[in-house]
């Protein structure tokens, strides 16, 4: 009897971890153009996990969409230098602000974080 429970609460984190989706890098490699000469790369990615593969927010770029944040997946834009709001909206939204030069890559990390029977999406810059 006590092995019921989790037996089902590893299958239901198994099938949650095969429905998450996103691109990976070998099959965006090809795809990526050369960046402009006055403009820089703006890369969201968040690692693979069960926990909070319901969360997918979308993410916006100076309040205009750009993607979505899905458990593996990553996806990048390219942008003009210039100062940058990134945000991503649950049930409280997060914000991360950053330069970006020309010919810079900026490295977003987003997560899911569960909290009091909530979960949220935080944004943050790698270095």
């Amino acid at each position: 009897m006590t092995r019921r429970p989790f037996l089902a609460a590893t299958v239901a984190a198994l099938l949650v971890g095969c429905a998450t989706s996103g691109m990976r890098p070998s099959e965006l490699q090809s795809t990526m153009a050369p960046l402009k000469p006055d403009e820089g790369r703006v890369f969201f990615y968040r690692a693979a996990s069960p926990f909070g593969a319901a969360v997918q927010p979308e993410i916006k770029l100076n309040g205009v969409a750009v993607g979505t944040s899905k458990p593996g997946g990553f996806f990048y834009v390219d942008r003009p230098a210039g100062t940058y709001e990134a945000h991503a909206s649950t049930e409280v939204d997060r914000m991360v602000s950053f330069a970006l030069a020309p010919g810079e890559t900026e490295y977003i990390r987003t997560w899911p974080k569960v909290r009091e029977a909530t979960t949220r999406c935080h944004l943050h810059p790698t270095y």
